[in-house]
């Protein structure tokens, strides 16, 4: 039957993407081509704290406080769909 489509494969990417960070006790992402942020559930998340502070000190362009529960972060815009993706995975395992 071949791969499956691009659309296929990205719904199969956000899938396991929510399903990362639910673990986590994020209750939302948000991503666009410029950055996004994480949003947590208050005082239930699993997100190692000092590995935030950690990511805010050694990236301080890139990661910024957004209220005591979200965590806003900024890239290259125009990032496409599946870069994106790669690269909320790779924070969801920094934080982890």
């Amino acid at each position: 039957f071949g791969l499956f489509p691009m659309q296929v494969q990205n719904l199969f990417d956000q899938t396991r993407l929510k399903w990362q960070a639910q673990k986590l006790g994020i209750k939302r992402i948000e991503a666009t081509a410029s950055g996004g942020r994480l949003e947590f559930i208050e005082n239930n998340t699993a997100v190692d704290s000092g590995k935030i502070i950690r990511l805010l000190q050694l990236h301080p362009k890139e990661f910024k406080l957004d209220g005591p529960n979200r965590l806003k972060f900024f890239w290259i815009p125009d990032v496409s769909l599946e870069h994106r993706i790669d690269a909320l995975e790779k924070l969801l395992g920094l934080i982890s």
